[in-house]
């Protein structure tokens, strides 16, 4: 209880969007069949058709959407391995800016060129922001590489494994999404000062 406790009041923005993802999963889960297109489309996953009627809001929240239990697992631990190190790093307000503006550019270029190439594909997926998340501290770790700890780097690079496999054998996983997510967080990474300690050098900011 100790440990969930620490990690709640260290990253509260990224177990407060651990915890979406989710609940969303389990009430997709709970009202169709497990991975239903259909079910999930109805959720609020993207469809392009259905946004350029004005269903704008599917850019967002196609974002807390997933296709099965591993589509869901995988990003969870991509977010927990990256989002932990960032949450420190940019503080809490930042942070969760910096994740939504990620998944909404991947939910943008995805609808974007399905409307140049007249693509129908139903799409959902918290890939986008976390590929924002990776494109930032990429950034950041060519800016302050002396001061990160090996365990850091193993670990987002675990994270960042798991997050890009689902999109090479599920379809209803975008890449133009994660190519979205990973340029935003490029160009915000270039905004942000490279952090002033190691991750690794304070308990608190160790993932549990």
């Amino acid at each position: 209880m100790r440990e969930g406790e620490d990690f709640l009041k260290t990253y509260p923005v990224t177990a407060v969007l651990f915890l979406i993802n989710v609940i969303m999963f389990l009430l997709t889960e709970f009202t169709g069949e497990p991975g239903n297109t259909d079910t999930v489309l109805r959720l609020g996953a993207s469809y392009t058709p259905y946004i350029h009627d004005g269903q704008y809001w599917r850019l967002v929240t196609s974002c807390f959407l997933h296709f099965g239990i591993g589509h869901l697992v995988n990003n969870m631990i991509a977010l927990v391995a990256v989002g932990s190190i960032l949450e420190v790093w940019l503080g809490h307000v930042r942070y969760f800016i910096f994740y939504m503006i990620s998944g909404l550019a991947g939910s943008i270029l995805t609808y974007s060129v399905e409307l140049l190439r007249e693509e129908k594909n139903i799409s959902a997926g918290a890939s986008g922001a976390i590929f924002g998340l990776i494109g930032i501290y990429a950034i950041l770790l060519l800016k302050n590489r002396s001061r990160l700890g090996r365990g850091t780097f193993l670990r987002v690079v675990f994270g960042v494994t798991l997050a890009v496999l689902p999109g090479f054998y599920n379809k209803g996983i975008s890449l133009t999404a994660h190519l979205g997510g990973l340029l935003a967080g490029i160009l915000m990474g270039l905004t942000v000062k490279a952090p002033e300690k190691s991750v690794n050098s304070s308990k608190d900011s160790e993932v549990r």
